[in-house]
């Protein structure tokens, strides 16, 4: 049996993980590292991070690959391995390829490959691949051998984690209202789209360096080259396109789950990293335009005994008073500074522009305008307003 697609009629939920820079062609310096370890604790001239897509195992990172599949970065997921790895979300083992009648054979008779020993790779809990090894031989795989793979998988794991984080947003917290999660409904076919038009471009590059290979080693004639080349353009306007509209896409799930976090009033304790996302989010549309917000320090491993909602959005008002004479060009980037000090939380905020006598008016103003929040205060030291909360 050549070929088998053990994932038909199985659900592409985990495209949806493979966001940010999981697809991206070039070399992941962290995951060669892992692919090259690999090959050599198994003594194998094969390793890889193969994710598997709607029609193809894509390559992320490998290591001793014949130079065909080293170029195409890819091979139809019908003929993998993987492809069992992700169907029943635990490690694979075969011995011998020979043995096994079930398993699809034309990589096994194209390249010779007689064993195979994977573990599934995960984002998010979500099983998008398999790390596995693969050797010209049959071997035998020990308890030991499939515990250091599975090592290898979660520290691969990790790092797709990390690249998908690259532009995808935070999980929407729970809606406490309608509006919030008709919202999402109404962008859950952008982000399978998205995730379709990633994935679609990811393996045409394939089939194009492919085919770019195989005719430039054909020598083809001068028009067909010329036409290669202009493919080569198109297809890296539209990764930069898809890459725009992910881009752009992540920001406006960014500013709506601010939104939702703004307007949640139940919770008594909330992280400083929350407020300081939510605010710098809500205030980003007018701080932008000054070069958005600068943190200063890294925010504190600590918690405030305000209201998420009302917090942030106190902070955020109080982020674009200090902006708001842009048009007048008077406004400099505002920096914040989250500090913990005599049992709160202080957010120091200046900026160039500042002196202490706007400080203080600016303070007397918002002090008039806002609304009181229980664990939070606003006063000013210098040219610098001081947004204060109650450590818990």
């Amino acid at each position: 049996m050549h070929r088998y697609d053990a994932l038909e009629g199985k659900g592409d939920e985990r495209l949806l993980a493979l966001t940010g820079d999981t697809l991206d062609s070039a070399p992941d310096p962290e995951l060669q590292r892992i692919v090259v370890e690999v090959a050599e604790r198994f003594g194998a001239p094969v390793a890889l991070v193969s994710l598997v897509l709607k029609r193809t195992q894509f390559f992320r990172a490998h290591q001793g690959l014949p130079a065909d599949l080293a170029v195409a970065q890819a091979t139809d997921r019908d003929v993998s391995l993987c492809q069992f790895v992700v169907r029943d979300e635990a490690p694979l083992v075969v011995e011998d390829t020979s043995r096994h009648p079930a398993l699809p054979s034309l990589l096994g008779e194209q390249y010779g490959i007689r064993s195979y020993l994977g573990s599934p790779l995960r984002i998010g809990g979500v099983v998008v691949g398999s790390l596995c090894t693969l050797d010209t031989k049959p071997r035998t795989f020990a308890d030991a051998d499939i515990a250091a793979i599975e090592q290898y998988a979660e520290r691969a794991s990790k790092r797709l984690t990390e690249l998908a984080a690259g532009r995808r947003a935070d999980a929407y917290g729970d809606a406490l209202y309608p509006a919030f999660q008709e919202i999402r409904n109404l962008l859950t076919p952008i982000v399978l789209g998205l995730a379709s038009a990633e994935v679609a471009t990811a393996e045409l590059g394939s089939v194009h360096r492919v085919a770019s290979d195989i005719l430039r080693r054909e020598q083809a004639d001068r028009q067909i080259l010329k036409v290669l080349t202009h493919g080569d353009l198109m297809l890296e306007d539209l990764e930069g396109g898809v890459r725009d509209v992910g881009d752009a896409f992540a920001r406006l799930r960014r500013v709506i789950e601010a939104l939702e976090a703004a307007m949640l009033r139940g919770e008594t304790t909330t992280s400083v990293d929350e407020i300081l996302r939510t605010a710098t989010t809500l205030a980003h549309h007018l701080t932008k335009l000054v070069g958005g917000v600068r943190l200063i320090a890294s925010a504190p491993d600590a918690s405030v005994t305000a209201r998420r909602g009302p917090a942030a959005m106190f902070l955020s008002t109080v982020l674009t008073a200090a902006v708001r004479d842009v048009a007048l060009g008077k406004a400099a980037q505002p920096q914040i500074t989250p500090v913990e000090a005599d049992n709160e939380v202080q957010f120091w905020i200046t900026s160039d522009a500042s002196s202490e006598e706007t400080a203080r008016a600016l303070c007397e103003q918002l002090l008039a305008e806002l609304p009181q929040i229980e664990g939070v205060t606003l006063r000013h030291i210098g040219p610098s307003l001081i947004v204060a909360m109650s450590a818990a």
